[in-house]
This record gives C-alpha cells, structure tokens and sequence, in this order.
C-alpha cells in the first residue's frame, strides 16, 4: 500500500499540463477520476453514522430541517426571560441570523414560529433596546420584524411597548 501511496502522491504533484488552444494558456483541467472517490468509499461515507446514534425518524427530522429558514437562530428557550444563556450572544446570534435571510424568509420564519415565541422575542428585543451598547442595532432588528404579518400576527406584539 505504501507504493500505491507514493505512486499518487508523485501523481499529484506532477504539474497540470497547459492547454495552448485555450486563452492566456490555462491549464488543463485534472482527470476526473482523480477527483472523484471511489464508489466504495463514496458508500462508506454516506452509510457513516457517529457512536450512540440510532438513526431514528426523529433524527431524521432533525437533518430535513437543517436548511430551512428557522437554522441558525437561536433556540427559543434563548429568548425566555430567566434563561441561562447570555443575552448579548444570543442577540448576536439573531441578528446575524436575521441580517442574512431575505425578507420573503423572515416572514416564512414568522409563520413556523409560535405567538409565545414571538412575544418572547419581541420582549428580549425590548430589553435589547434599553442597552445602551445594543440600542441601535435592536431598532435595526426591530425596523425589520414590525412590518411583517406573520411576526405581529397572533398577539405576539405589545402595541402599547412598541
């Protein structure tokens, strides 16, 4: 094995040959068996599971919703008023998260969100507002949320506060 080794690190190091035909002489592009892994080890790696985990539908669940809108934003219980985690990082962390989505998805985001959570939301928001360090960047979240249905919709909102 440790020939085969040596034999494809010499391989790789060899430089890419240069395509006089194409503009400015770029190089050629590498054999695309050399990039792609084999069928065997494309298999081992998909069939991959880490020590402890089952494989269960609600892991399953866990994956499918990795990519929706709802991904990266801190977790509700983060927003509660007696929670553990530290309020400026959640803060950042939402707002980085909101900052990223475009409007169409905050209002998706909105809907999939229950009232209480929102009105959780809007109440950490509120106490943001009263830092001094983080007023102007809560009113920036805030001027995003408001306009949206699905974020005031349901008595998640506090008119008399805002």
């Amino acid at each position: 094995q440790g020939a085969v080794d040596a034999k494809r690190r010499q391989e790789l190091l060899q430089p890419l040959p240069v395509d006089a035909s194409a503009p400015g002489g770029q190089q050629a592009a590498p054999p695309a068996a050399a990039a792609a892994p084999s069928p065997a080890a494309a298999a081992a790696v998909g069939e991959f599971r880490p020590p402890g985990r089952a494989g269960d539908a609600a892991d399953a669940t866990k994956h499918e919703d990795a990519g929706g809108v709802l991904s990266g934003m801190p977790p509700p219980e983060a927003f509660g008023k007696n929670s553990r985690h530290d309020a400026g990082d959640t803060f950042k962390d939402f707002r980085r998260w909101a900052r990223q989505l475009p409007v169409w998805d905050l209002q998706a985001a909105g809907n999939q969100l229950p009232a209480n959570t929102r009105r959780d939301i809007f109440e950490f928001l509120e106490k943001i507002c009263n830092r001094r360090l983080y007023r102007n960047q809560g009113r920036e979240i805030l001027s995003m949320l408001l306009p949206l249905e699905s974020w005031v919709a349901g008595g998640a909102l506090d008119k008399s506060k805002m």
